[in-house]
């Protein structure tokens, strides 16, 4: 990876464009991908072509399309949500058993 050879994301989104995987999250998308290149090849007879990560990624945009995630919360004001879970307190401190919402 120093070298620039690998390129492996370390991401919880178990993504595959970047190469930080010195963290936790970077070991276990290895480990998973390895998981499903075995099992896409566990039939292959040697010599055979395999499937690769982009036939994977490939295949899946084909059947779901391709998905991607933004990720806001570093502009999210916490304000409003302070003010709902404070909310949130006060009216279970003051519900009653059976009380409907």
């Amino acid at each position: 990876m120093d070298a620039g050879k690998l390129s492996v994301c370390g991401e919880e989104s178990f993504g595959t464009g970047s190469d930080h995987i010195r963290e936790k999250d970077g070991i276990w998308a290895v480990l998973a991908w390895l998981s499903i290149i075995a099992h896409c090849n566990k039939d292959k007879k040697a010599g055979e072509k395999l499937i690769s990560v982009a036939d994977v990624v490939k295949e899946h945009w084909a059947t779901y399309g391709q998905i991607s995630f933004l990720d806001m919360t570093e502009e999210c004001k916490s304000e409003g949500a302070n003010k709902m879970v404070a909310y949130l307190r006060e009216t279970a401190s003051k519900s009653k058993t059976g009380d409907k919402f």
